[in-house]
């Protein structure tokens, strides 16, 4: 028998993510078992679609179609999360009943302590492991290791974020090149090599622009002040064929707005690995104003000249929350391993420099 893995991811673009762990960690021909969370509906389907079962020694999904039986059905929240809660509590102990039979693990890969997702957090603070391993959920890695190395500094110890109780080291395997304080810290640089082999027809870049939407209207700035940006951001690419690809949990209200700017583009699949199969056209410009997919697609197609990657900056004044966090977000993309994401500022003329 081989040594114990565990790996737990919450979405598709997490995938790509355990699959360049399993390699760099050597974990390829040991017992790995993979826990799937995602507890956002559209999350679970592409999970289900996107997993390959016969890759893993065992795979649960801890969601069930039952979780969102009453989703969207005009019931008040109030009443589906006590549902959602009863029907849960009884799963979370069937899933460590069995973590618990396949011992300790060597490793334990999991992803973002910060998520919303009570289960998944709990499993980080109750399975039984020799090293925790954080891979990267977009740019939370970046946030994360604030916190912690804030804490550090204020002598916390045990630290504790989010409910999670912190091990005394972590590996972070990331696409950032971010700076931890803590000793028992390291750092393992993901390079998608994984990724990068699977790539179908190499090359292929056409001339459209692609542009990652995400709820940043509803949640970020107000909804004019986003469609305002995005006005001004068509503008910025001339006669280019533009195409909007709406972020899933953008609803169809704010779609329709958008559409009256930009061509829409729906996938069913991360951007990620619609490029890498090519099933859908390559474009010549990925652009986003901070999407998660624009540094692992940087990364993975690194060695592209015929393609370029572009963040669109926005202004702290137009943000209502979150003006560290989005900032730290563009200061991030500096902390990749190499230069990959150009950060677009003339756009708005009276967007400030960095």
């Amino acid at each position: 028998m081989g040594k114990v893995n565990i790996f737990t991811i919450a979405t598709a673009t997490h995938i790509l993510q355990i699959e360049e762990a399993k390699r760099r960690f050597a974990c390829e021909d040991d017992d790995n078992y993979l826990i799937v969370f995602g507890n956002y509906k559209d999350s679970y389907q592409q999970l289900r679609n996107g997993v390959d079962c016969s890759a893993w020694k065992k795979v649960i999904f801890f969601y069930s179609p039952l979780y969102y039986l009453f989703d969207e059905r005009g019931i008040p929240k109030r009443y589906t999360r006590i549902y959602k809660k009863w029907l849960y509590i009884f799963a979370y102990g069937r899933l460590m009943r069995k973590v618990k039979k396949w011992g300790k693990a060597q490793y334990f890969f999991t992803v973002n302590i910060l998520a919303n997702d009570v289960y998944m957090r709990r499993l980080m603070n109750e399975a039984d492991f020799k090293r925790m391993v954080l891979f990267d959920d977009g740019t939370s890695t970046i946030h994360l290791v604030g916190h912690i190395n804030s804490l550090y500094h204020q002598g916390v110890d045990p630290i504790v974020l989010n409910e999670v109780r912190l091990p005394k080291g972590i590996t972070f395997f990331s696409n950032y090149r971010v700076q931890l304080e803590r000793s028992e810290d390291d750092l393992v640089i993901n390079q998608f090599d994984v990724q990068r082999e699977k790539v179908v027809n190499p090359g292929g870049f056409g001339k459209k622009v692609y542009f990652l939407g995400a709820p940043l209207g509803r949640i970020y700035m107000e909804p004019d002040i986003y469609l305002g940006l995005l006005e001004k951001i068509r503008k910025h690419f001339g006669d280019q064929d533009v195409y909007y690809i709406p972020h899933r949990t953008e609803n169809k209200t704010e779609i329709s707005k958008i559409e009256k700017i930009f061509k829409i583009l729906t996938i069913d699949a991360p951007v990620e690995k619609m490029l890498m199969d090519h099933t859908i056209e390559r474009p010549g410009v990925l652009a986003s104003c901070f999407s998660s997919g624009l540094a692992n697609v940087a990364s993975i197609f690194a060695s592209e000249d015929d393609f370029r990657v572009q963040a669109f900056y926005i202004k702290q004044e137009y943000l209502k929350v979150h003006h560290k966090r989005i900032e730290g977000i563009y200061k991030s993309f500096e902390m990749l391993d190499g230069e990959k994401i150009e950060v677009v500022k003339a756009y708005d003329q009276l967007t400030e420099q960095l």
